[in-house]
């Protein structure tokens, strides 16, 4: 296996932006399954990759959608948005799981919160593609979910975790944006 060479990494995610601005070109469907593939293979809780990916490519679809919220103007600049929507599945009560530390209900709330994060590795596998594609993105989350669950047909128990509007940049992209220093906000128990 040949791995990727630290450095290169580390600057591919430092030189990662959120893109609002974007090309009306067409982006292939080898590209669209390359950024896929990325999110496909995300680490997830045993395995259990409860996410599905949505290729929304309606105009007029994605028109309704950006109507409802903040972001909207970024989803309507981007050629396509992938959705990433989370399969929640039954509770812990309709399982008949009996323990988790004694608590069904602590059990659902570590399950949905580890959905959510597993889902949030696979949007950053994707976000990290798209860069490397030379193309950009922008996560988008200040929308109507229950709206665009609706108009995306999702099913009763499935969760539109965000929107990803994904599109080849448009203008330059702005410098590095500041951190904390990593003394600031790390601490070594020993």
């Amino acid at each position: 296996m040949k791995f990727l060479q630290a450095d290169k990494l580390l600057s591919l995610i430092k030189n990662r932006r959120s893109i609002r601005g974007f090309l009306k070109t067409p982006i292939s469907e080898e590209i669209i399954n390359m950024i896929l593939e990325a999110g496909r293979w995300a680490p997830s809780a045993e395995n259990s990759q409860p996410w599905k990916f949505l290729v929304i490519k309606n105009r007029d679809i994605i028109k309704e959608i950006a109507k409802t919220g903040l972001g909207g103007f970024v989803l309507k600049r981007a050629p396509i948005l992938i959705g990433v929507v989370s399969n929640i599945k039954p509770s812990a009560k309709e399982n008949d799981i009996s323990t988790y530390a004694g608590d069904p209900e602590k059990h659902d709330s570590i399950r949905l919160m580890t959905t959510h994060l597993c889902c949030g590795l696979a949007i950053m596998n994707m976000l990290l593609m798209i860069h490397s594609l030379g193309m950009g993105a922008c996560c988008v989350g200040a929308i109507d979910r229950d709206f665009a669950k609706q108009v995306l047909g999702l099913k009763e128990k499935e969760f539109l975790e965000i929107l990803i509007s994904v599109g080849y940049i448009k203008k330059n992209v702005s410098r590095p944006t500041l951190r904390k220093e990593l003394k600031d906000i790390t601490c070594y128990i020993n």
